[in-house]
């Protein structure tokens, strides 16, 4: 497969295709880079930070991201809303500065489209609530796809504290099918609780 080169930006959220994260950017670097993305369609990549001995200073999987909304904080500050496209795996990095890396990738296919099974509807249901009880994430949608696989068992994996490990293997499948067995089954074990 063919690799390319993006710009990356490594953070400690999660954030897979169609799923979308507000951050507040205050380095100079980043904020040209999201002036060249806006002026060019320069590429921009979020990626996970890594644990300590990898060789590589985030995990391997990435999402290539298009900005898709800012705002001016109260602190003068800007606040961008970043919309991931699709998965990339990380095959090696360079350091361009503090904040930012310039990364060579190889795009991942998505998942195919899956219907939501009637055994899992228990968690659209929740990420409603969950929604609901968080409105700061909901509001970054302006539509919630809750009858989509895909998009339940992924914004699930952004949201719930599962180990790094854990959520790479997960999003390394071919399709949505063990993360939701796996959200379901972590969400049961819960409610027991």
């Amino acid at each position: 497969m063919r690799t390319e080169m993006t710009n990356l930006i490594i953070l400690e959220n999660w954030l897979l295709p169609k799923g979308r994260l507000e951050l507040r950017i205050t380095q100079t670097e980043v904020l040209q880079l999201i002036a060249r993305h806006f002026k060019h369609g320069e590429r921009i990549a979020l990626g996970v930070q890594s644990s300590e001995g990898s060789f590589l200073p985030c995990m391997r999987h990435a999402v290539d991201v298009q900005v898709v909304d800012f705002f001016q904080l109260d602190d003068e500050s800007l606040s961008f809303v970043f919309e991931g496209v699709q998965r990339l795996k990380v095959c090696e990095t360079h350091p361009v500065s503090e904040s930012l890396w310039q990364a060579k990738v190889r795009r991942l296919p998505d998942w195919p489209e899956q219907g939501l099974e009637k055994e899992f509807k228990v968690l659209s249901r929740a990420l409603e609530y969950f929604y609901q009880t968080n409105p700061d994430i909901s509001e970054l949608y302006s539509h919630v796809h809750l009858e989509d696989a895909n998009w339940v068992s992924q914004r699930w994996l952004e949201v719930l504290p599962i180990i790094d490990q854990d959520k790479l293997h997960l999003v390394n499948q071919p399709d949505c099918s063990e993360a939701m067995s796996f959200v379901l089954k972590m969400i049961i074990e819960q409610q027991i609780q």
